[in-house]
């Protein structure tokens, strides 16, 4: 695909792209997986159970997940039909980049409860990771569907979207996310590279999601930063 790069020297803008993809991905990583402290349809929980899952839930806030999962993995021994102990588990260990696991125990929340968004979402994000296309779009798909109004799932479709090469696709959804939620830095800066990838490129609206990604507090893209000031501003 043939892009306008106003001067910049051959090759660079390959460089850039790759640079842009990375970042993409970096944001859709670093993204935190909350665990739920809410219990709907949960049963009554005899008080070790109890005690057990409020230490997982202080854990795994304060950013101590091997305990967390330790916690959780004794819900789920002691109340394993319970979808939400799964769940929890599930995303301790995706926090420990332990990717299959957590996969596994995702799988066992929505066989118990198919309409737990939060479980369709991380399945999705962890496809995306392993590479899994279609299992990530049709885990995302999911949790759209589930709660149309979860700006979280509308960017990570949005990403996908972008990966795939759906351009319009991608837009749609990370505009959704933007109109969600206003503040959502990670999606302005996707929405930013989906318009600089434009044939031509947008310039004007990759610059105006771009500088509002960087004042919600998204970390500098050296490489864009480059492109967007070699790009004049228009009148």
């Amino acid at each position: 695909m043939k892009i306008e790069t106003r001067g910049l020297p051959f090759g660079k803008f390959s460089r850039l792209r790759f640079a842009l993809v990375t970042s993409a991905i970096t944001f859709l990583l670093l993204c935190s997986v909350p665990v739920r402290s809410d219990q709907p349809n949960a049963p009554v929980m005899e008080p070790q159970v109890h005690q057990a899952f409020e230490e997982g839930l202080a854990d795994f806030q304060a950013g101590r997940f091997v305990e967390a999962k330790q916690s959780f993995t004794q819900v789920t021994e002691l109340l394993p039909n319970y979808s939400g102990g799964w769940i929890n588990l599930g995303s301790a260990e995706y926090r420990l980049d332990q990717l299959d696991d957590a996969e596994k125990h995702l799988r066992k929340a929505v066989h118990l409860d198919p309409e737990v968004t939060q479980a369709w979402l991380t399945l999705g994000i962890i496809a995306f990771r392993k590479g899994e296309l279609d299992a990530s779009l049709a885990a995302l798909s999911q949790a759209v569907y589930l709660e149309p109004e979860n700006a979280h799932a509308h960017m990570y479709l949005g990403v996908l979207s972008r990966k795939r090469g759906w351009s319009d696709a991608a837009e749609d959804e990370l505009r959704k996310a933007v109109e969600l939620d206003e503040s959502y830095a990670e999606a302005h800066f996707n929405l930013a590279l989906v318009y600089i990838e434009r044939h031509p490129p947008e310039m004007e609206l990759a610059r105006r999601h771009y500088y509002r990604a960087r004042a919600l507090g998204a970390a500098a893209d050296a490489d864009l930063d480059r492109l967007l000031k070699q790009s004049p501003v228009s009148p």
